[in-house]
């Protein structure tokens, strides 16, 4: 059963149910996927990475790391990660999304310096206004990336329900 805090917490993970086989699958990610191994963040590369796939990563074997080609800038879009394997006469796709390690670290650093200045303020100013500017910065913070996340990850999670032909879909978190 999922943890029920877990949903407001820029990670995803699910299982899908299919009825195509394993080979199909992979060779369905093959076609979507330009084979990049890594995210490239410079200006340079972005119009070169614009191209007719619509996700850039690595598969090898039945484990893949894709994220979605985007035309704009959006550091928290979720690095998907997945396994491929059979059960039964069906195919389950083991799929997670997160945010990709330099938006983790960003995120710490700004959500750190946040709440150093709030305990700093809080010392001097235990009940002045100025004091909890820097908890409507974390709180900010806190919902831009959210919401940028779980947008982008709606709409990977659609894209993946249509590519594997999802019968069923669980969360697992």
């Amino acid at each position: 059963m999922p943890n029920k805090y877990t949903r407001f917490l820029p990670f995803e993970k699910y299982r899908v149910v299919t009825t195509l086989s394993e080979e199909e699958i992979i060779e369905r990610l093959k076609i979507i996927t330009r084979t990049i191994s890594k995210i490239q963040f410079s200006t340079r590369k972005a119009a070169i990475l614009r191209s007719n796939y619509d996700y850039n990563g690595e598969i090898s074997g039945k484990n893949f790391e894709i994220w979605r080609n985007i035309n704009y800038r959006n550091s928290f879009i979720p690095i998907i990660t997945g396994t491929v394997g059979s059960k039964l006469d069906k195919t389950e796709i083991h799929v997670s999304m997160k945010l990709s390690l330099l938006a983790k670290i960003v995120l710490i650093i700004v959500l750190s310096i946040a709440c150093v200045i709030f305990l700093i303020g809080f010392t001097f100013y235990p009940f002045g206004f100025k004091v909890f500017i820097p908890v409507f910065a974390i709180i900010l913070s806190y919902l831009v990336i959210f919401l940028a996340f779980k947008l982008e990850a709606r709409i990977s999670k659609k894209d993946l329900n249509t590519i594997f032909k999802a019968e069923t879909e669980t969360n697992t978190l």
